[in-house]
Parts: structure tokens; C-alpha cells; sequence
């Protein structure tokens, strides 16, 4: 770790942890949809199964953000790999939903940007030089 906390990763930080908190709520929903809780809103349909595998998804995603989040800001190389495989996936994930659109469309792309933003300021050089 080379000392001061470059501000493109406290940046870094704040988004992930942000993310983390966005994918809680469509997770929930997601999870109550299929489990019959709330209508299912999605515009071209899924199976029960499909929704509640991706409920789970995104609830870990999110909590796993906002742990990684947390942990990032100390320069840890861990924390910074695994960060990146959790954002990498939270990408893929987030296609998913893009591709049913209804009331996941927004949440989808807004935790896709969020999360290329944060990847892309991980491996500044600055950010580069911390987590060394």
C-alpha cells in the first residue's frame, strides 16, 4: 500500500458501496415476485425459478458490495481482486436485467454505468500505486 488514499479510489469506495445499497431493492422485490408477494413486472416474463435465482443474485451482489466497499479503502490487493469480480459480474448480471426491462430497466443500467465506473477508477494509475 503506498500511504495516502488516492481520491478516484475513495470515490471508488462511495460507488461501490452505493451500488451495493441499489441492488438490495431490486433484489427484494425480485425475491417477493417470485415467491408470490408482489406482481410480476417484468415485461417479457420468467419462470418463478429464473426470478428467484436472480433475486438471490443481486441480494449477494449488494451485500457483498457494500462489504468489499468498506474494506476497499484500507489498500488491500484482496479486497481490490475481489472487488473487481463482484463488479465484473454485477455487469453481466445487470444484462439481464436490461434485457427483461419493466421496472428493472432503470436500476439495471444505472448499476451497469456505476459499476464500469468504478472498475475503470480501480485501474487508474494512482489507483494502481495504492493497492501495491
Amino acid at each position: 500500500m503506498a500511504g495516502k488514499r488516492p481520491g478516484g479510489v475513495t470515490f471508488v469506495v462511495v460507488l461501490v458501496i452505493i451500488l451495493g445499497i441499489l441492488q438490495l431493492p431490486s433484489g427484494l422485490l425480485s425475491l417477493s415476485q417470485s415467491l408470490g408477494g408482489a406482481p410480476n413486472w417484468f415485461a417479457n416474463g420468467v419462470a418463478d425459478g429464473q426470478l428467484l435465482a436472480y433475486a438471490i443474485v443481486k441480494i449477494a451482489f449488494g451485500v457483498g458490495l457494500i462489504v468489499l466497499g468498506a474494506t476497499l479503502g484500507s489498500g488491500s490487493q484482496v479486497a481490490r481482486v475481489l472487488t473487481t469480480i463482484v463488479l465484473a459480474l454485477n455487469i453481466a448480471s445487470s444484462f439481464f436485467g436490461i434485457t427483461f426491462g419493466g421496472f428493472e430497466l432503470v436500476g439495471s443500467v444505472l448499476g451497469w454505468i456505476l459499476a464500469l465506473i468504478a472498475l475503470i477508477l480501480l485501474y487508474t494509475k494512482r489507483a494502481n500505486a495504492f493497492f501495491r
